[in-house]
């Protein structure tokens, strides 16, 4: 059985962690081609990954015809996993995303009042449409 993380837990680890961190757990890692060692003698290619914000690697086993062999192998940095404190899902993960929000990375515009529609959230309008069919 998972154990999932405690949501006041995830917050006084996520207070430490550099926004990087914060950023993959929230947003998915950005993975960019790192190598590809090709065996001829076994005719597998080892690929390997790395996510260009916390710089944490991946590597698996590929055929010479594209057929995926194995899992992927994770090396993250030191300190992205948490161990001891399990799973961070559901509240837990809404504590990371207010927390890198919070940190103000820089990237928050702030919007007030009528915009054009681009800067409607999508959930707005998605419940106008709604209205708008009942």
């Amino acid at each position: 059985m998972t154990d999932y993380a405690d949501a006041s837990a995830v917050e006084s680890v996520a207070a430490d962690w550099p926004v990087t961190f914060l950023e993959c757990r929230t947003r998915a890692h950005n993975w960019r081609p790192l190598d590809d060692l090709h065996n001829t003698f076994y005719h597998v290619h080892t690929v390997t990954e790395r996510c260009g914000r916390c710089k944490g690697e991946r590597t698996r086993d590929e055929g010479e015809r594209g057929e995926i062999l194995s899992d992927w192998g994770y090396d993250m940095k030191p300190g992205y996993y948490l161990e001891g404190i399990g799973r961070i899902a559901g509240a837990s993960r809404n504590v990371l995303r207010r927390v890198m929000r919070e940190r103000g990375n820089g990237r928050v515009t702030v919007v007030s009042g009528l915009q054009a529609k681009a800067e409607v959230p999508r959930t707005v309008l998605r419940d106008e449409r709604q209205r708008a069919s009942a």
